[in-house]
């Protein structure tokens, strides 16, 4: 089970990420065993769950909520990945943020 405080202290920093970027984070949602993150885009999404994964963090694209990626608490808490969690994620962000924006065809 998560404790309390540490569920407290990760929706926070994934509060602080979401005001940072707001163009780019939609929604915080946290569920018994996993906290969705909702992305304004779906590419967003897909490219953020694939991020993570390549750091050996769980995330779950979710297919039936494209622009939603899940965080699985029990294997995030377990494997004491929250620290990297939030410099992949705030990294990932930023470069979104300064990418130049796509030429309409």
């Amino acid at each position: 089970m998560v404790a309390t405080r540490d569920l407290d202290e990760l929706l926070g920093r994934l509060r602080q990420l979401q005001t940072r970027y707001p163009a780019l984070i939609r929604d915080i949602r946290v569920a018994p065993l996993h906290i969705d993150i909702e992305f304004y885009l779906v590419d967003l999404a897909i490219d953020a769950a694939h991020c993570l994964l390549e750091q050996g963090i769980t995330a779950v694209h979710r297919m039936q909520l494209p622009q939603v990626i899940s965080l699985q608490l029990p294997s995030l808490f377990a494997q004491r990945q929250t620290a990297l969690l939030f410099r992949v994620l705030d990294r990932f962000l930023r470069q979104r943020t300064r990418r130049p924006p796509e030429d309409p065809l």
